[in-house]
């Protein structure tokens, strides 16, 4: 059964239905712009937090490679002798304990044979000496060590 409608009665029914529906289409509307517009924002700033992780990841890398490259960069050219110097406080030190060492050796012989003539105490005396001139490495050493900066 079709029944036809008053062409004025559709047109009064279709603006009502529109009076009453555009406000509510109007509200949805803004709130589905408003909602894209959040939505692209939320991107945004994912993209933006992604790019400075990137960033900050490879700023960190960077670091990473200074510090490594630092310890193994070749030596300033004040320090390129630093093995000659320390070669040098190596040897004037064996050269002082071995002379200790020996008049140590020849006071202690002294004692075990028991002489006590004049020669004897002097050269007891040179060998006395002989260890405190030897003990002069140890300065040698802080000079050279120990260098102003």
């Amino acid at each position: 059964m079709q029944t036809t409608l008053d062409p004025e009665l559709t047109h009064a029914l279709r603006d009502a239905v529109r009076a009453e529906l555009q406000p509510l289409l109007a509200d949805l509307n803004r709130f589905a712009d408003r909602r894209i517009a959040e939505l692209a924002d939320e991107l945004y700033a994912s993209v933006q937090l992604g790019d400075m992780s990137e960033e900050k990841l490879l700023c960190e890398l960077g670091q990473v490679h200074e510090r490594i490259a630092n310890p193994v960069a070749l030596p300033t050219a004040a320090s390129r002798n630093s093995g000659v110097e320390l070669k040098s406080v190596v040897m004037a030190t064996e050269a002082g304990a071995n002379t200790i060492l020996e008049a140590a050796e020849a006071m202690q012989d002294w004692i075990q044979r028991g002489i006590h003539d004049a020669i004897a105490i002097q050269s007891l005396g040179d060998q006395v000496n002989a260890i405190f001139e030897a003990c002069s490495f140890q300065d040698v050493t802080g000079r050279r060590i120990c260098r102003p900066i």
